[in-house]
C-alpha cells in the first residue's frame, strides 16, 4: 500500500499549498526520503508516517483509511464493462458474482469458508480473480468518513478470499458479529475500526476472528 499512502500524502501536502521542501522542514523528514514516500518507493515507519500527519494537519488513521480505499478502487481496462456491463475487453476473462444485499447488519447465511450463500438481488460482471470472492451493499453508515469520503450505504464492494494486511479493509466474521470494517492487527489482538467516529471500534482476540475476506474492489453509486 505504499504507493497508496504516497498518493494521499502528496494530494494532502498541494492542498496545503506546501512544497516538498517545506513539508520535509516541518516533519524533519529528509526531501530525498520524502520523494520517495510520495512515489510510493517506500512504505514510511509509524513514527515518520505520525510526523508527517501532524504537519498535514491529519492523522496516521485518516492517511492509512484512504490509502487503503484507493487500494480498493477499479480501473477498468479499455473496452472492458463495469458492475452489470455487457461483454469484456478482449482476451479478459469475466466472472459473475451476485450481489448481496445487506441488511440488518449483514444477516447473511454463509458457508463454511465464510462467503455468502444464495441468491443475490442483482449481479455484477467483473475480471476473473484467481480466489473465491462475493459482493455486497454497504449497509448503514458505519464506514463513511468525514465529509463524505470513504463508503456510502449501496456502495458495491467486492471481497476476496485474500488475508487483509493490518489497516486493509475486509468483510470480517467474528464468533458474534459479520460486517465490513478497516482491521488493525495488534499484538495478538485484532481491531475492527468503523471509519464513522460515531461508532465504537471493537477489539477482540485474534482466534476470534473467524474469517476475513479482504476488499479488492470498490464501486460507487451516485444518484
Amino acid at each position: 500500500m505504499a504507493g497508496e499512502i504516497g498518493r494521499v500524502i502528496k494530494r494532502l501536502r498541494e492542498q496545503s499549498r506546501k512544497r516538498q521542501s517545506d513539508l520535509s522542514k516541518d516533519c524533519n523528514v529528509k526531501q530525498p526520503n520524502l520523494s520517495r514516500i510520495e512515489k510510493g518507493r517506500c512504505e514510511p515507519r509509524h513514527a515518520t508516517l505520525a510526523r508527517v500527519a501532524e504537519a498535514l494537519g491529519t492523522s496516521v488513521e485518516a492517511i492509512e483509511a484512504e490509502a487503503a480505499r484507493l487500494a480498493a478502487m477499479t480501473t477498468w481496462p479499455v473496452g472492458g464493462s463495469g458492475p452489470g456491463g455487457e461483454g469484456a475487453a478482449a482476451g479478459v476473462r469475466t466472472m459473475t458474482l451476485p450481489v448481496f444485499a445487506a441488511a440488518a447488519g449483514y444477516a447473511l447465511d454463509f458457508d463454511e469458508s465464510g462467503r455468502p450463500r444464495g441468491p443475490g438481488e442483482l449481479v455484477v460482471q467483473l475480471p476473473l480473480v484467481d480466489v473465491p470472492c462475493f459482493a455486497c451493499r454497504v449497509a448503514g453508515d458505519a464506514m463513511l468518513g468525514h465529509g463524505g469520503e470513504g463508503f456510502a450505504p449501496g456502495d458495491i464492494l467486492v471481497f476476496a478470499q485474500r488475508p487483509p494486511r493490518s489497516g486493509d479493509f475486509a468483510f470480517v466474521r467474528t464468533l458474534d458479529l459479520s460486517g465490513f470494517k478497516q482491521v488493525f492487527f495488534e499484538h495478538g489482538f485484532v481491531r475492527l475500526v468503523p471509519l464513522n467516529r460515531a461508532y465504537e471500534e471493537k477489539t477482540l482476540p485474534s482466534n476470534e476472528l473467524v474469517h476475513a475476506w479482504k476488499l479488492v474492489q470498490h464501486f460507487r453509486m451516485f444518484k
